[in-house]
């Protein structure tokens, strides 16, 4: 790469994601309100990858955004770009596709003399021998021509149960190698590369962690996942944590960072956005709510049903709530609710009885801020951005 150039983006989840095997440089054909845009930083890589049409090689999914300047003749910000590449280059990245199988994305954009560049590289799909092909990426309605097809019919027995050997052994590799060949090639590729789950000394401590917690469940030597553990893996909002490959790929990028190949900033900042964002996914979930069943404590009353998990609804001093509340039902209806006081009404222990039968409750004369009476319906309903409730209305003419 030439020295005086000006990195605008690094594509840091394509080292993460992908083993990249080899680099290309290359120029791409832009717009005006493109190039102006990316000399502003307005450039993301991210789920983009690179194609080959009849011998010339397009980049697909790179996000330049509009230029605030460009008006009637801004860019579309998804489109299709063309690569400036030899034909003995587009020539080689054609059968590294389509012969060995791999996957061609982008890893950095940078500028050079005024001119904006792409780096490229690529990553095997599959290694292993299989008898099933691996089908080439296609855009949506785009033709293709069908030249066979077969419907075959199978019956395959499921796999056998894990034993605490066999999945120390998963572990350790993350699921990779063939079943029955232990000491596979490609088994002992991942685990010097780091491709594993914790250590030896963590790994029997998280199996018997899962015991304890009633995820999985021993039979004789055979370990089975319980009907807790089932519902966990069915309805936990954040799949990244139950998936070996992502486990997989960290524990890979914190060996990288050890031999100088990730930066460890570029790491914290990913590991940062990702919690971020998988706490606020948690917080707004609330499918495993109804899976909690609170008996109604002794002496009160039940009002209705929660509509969130099914659980009663109970008054309190201050409001009308959940008693599925300890695990984390918010469903709370205040006596003091300013919005209702607002209008001239105060919630009751009747109006919370229509609101959980009905979906909605009817007032009479409520008052508007202009001083003039209406009728309305009111429900009360989750904002799935906030994760609170709010009230809202429906006119009665």
């Amino acid at each position: 790469m030439e020295k005086h150039i000006k990195i605008i983006v690094n594509n840091s989840k394509a080292h993460f994601n992908y083993f990249l095997e080899d680099f290309l440089e290359c120029g791409i054909v832009l717009q005006g309100s493109e190039i102006k845009s990316i000399r502003r930083n307005g450039v993301n890589l991210t789920d983009s990858y690179i194609v080959i049409r009849n011998f010339e090689a397009y980049i697909l999914n790179m996000n330049i955004s509009p230029y605030e300047n460009g008006g009637l003749f801004n860019h579309e910000p998804n489109r299709t770009r063309k690569l400036l590449l030899h034909k003995n280059q587009i020539l080689k990245l054609s059968q590294k596709a389509q012969v060995q199988k791999m996957v061609i994305v982008p890893t950095k954009v940078y500028l050079s003399k005024g001119k904006v560049k792409l780096v490229e590289g690529w990553k095997k799909v599959e290694k292993i021998e299989s008898k099933d092909v691996i089908l080439p990426k296609i855009e949506v309605n785009e033709i293709v021509d069908i030249t066979k097809s077969k419907v075959s019919s199978v019956t395959k027995k499921p796999p056998k149960h894990h034993t605490e050997k066999t999945l120390l052994r998963v572990m350790e590799t993350c699921g990779k190698g063939i079943e029955g060949k232990e000491d596979s090639e490609e088994m002992m590729q991942a685990i010097l590369s780091g491709f594993s789950i914790g250590t030896p000394a963590t790994r029997a401590e998280t199996i018997k962690k899962l015991k304890d917690t009633g995820y999985i469940k021993s039979k004789g030597k055979s370990l089975t996942c319980t009907e807790l553990g089932r519902t966990l893996v069915e309805i936990f909002p954040v799949k990244e944590l139950l998936d070996l490959e992502y486990t997989g790929r960290l524990e890979k990028t914190l060996s990288d960072i050890e031999k100088g190949k990730f930066k460890k900033d570029d790491f914290l900042t990913m590991i940062k956005d990702f919690t971020v964002e998988a706490v606020d996914d948690i917080k707004k979930d609330t499918a495993m709510l109804k899976n909690f069943k609170v008996a109604l404590p002794e002496g009160a009353e039940s009002i209705g049903k929660c509509p969130v998990c099914g659980n009663d609804i109970i008054e309190g001093e201050k409001g009308f709530g959940c008693t599925n509340w300890k695990n984390g039902c918010k469903y709370t209806i205040w006596k003091n609710d300013k919005f209702i006081e607002s209008m001239g009404k105060k919630v009751t222990k009747e109006m919370v009885e229509l609101l959980l039968k009905n979906g909605k409750v009817g007032f009479r004369n409520l008052k508007s801020k202009k001083g003039t009476f209406f009728s309305a319906y009111l429900r009360y309903e989750k904002d799935e951005k906030t994760g609170y409730y709010n009230w809202k209305m429906e006119f009665i003419n």
